[in-house]
């Protein structure tokens, strides 16, 4: 991480529905220009889900940057309340459930990120390592 890596925005928290859906927060949709039925992939990296493959939310030269980190990779469809599925296998490998809070984070350029709140640790030091020069 360096001095570039200072826009991190955090959109606010969302809960895990029964299904494993979550809601995009409102500013979230507007920064990322992100639409009713848009398809996205979406993959994991350490404690982390994020979307990824679409200009929009992250470029491809970011993409590419760090292709061989994404543990897994999965497709998903923003439905008409602005929310989407988290895939299963993702699910579970983050340990995700139904009730949990998930954290919305998102950076312009570089992508958006799911973050469990019990995992705030792994974001927070993030956000450290952002401000080393």
């Amino acid at each position: 991480m360096n001095k570039n890596s200072q826009n991190l925005k955090i959109y606010g928290v969302t809960l895990v529905g029964a299904k494993g859906q979550i809601i995009l927060p409102a500013e979230c949709r507007k920064d990322f220009e992100i639409n009713v039925g848009d398809i996205f992939y979406i993959g994991t990296f350490k404690e982390v889900a994020f979307v990824m493959s679409n200009e929009k939310i992250c470029s491809e030269e970011n993409i590419w940057k760090f292709k061989e980190f994404i543990e897994n990779e999965e497709q998903i469809k923003v439905g008409t309340k602005f929310q989407f599925v988290i895939p299963k296998q993702i699910r579970e490998l983050l340990e995700i459930k139904t009730g949990n809070s998930i954290i919305v984070v998102g950076e312009s350029g570089h992508g958006l990120g799911f973050v469990k709140n019990d995992k705030i640790d792994f974001l927070l030091e993030y956000i450290k390592e952002s401000f080393k020069i």
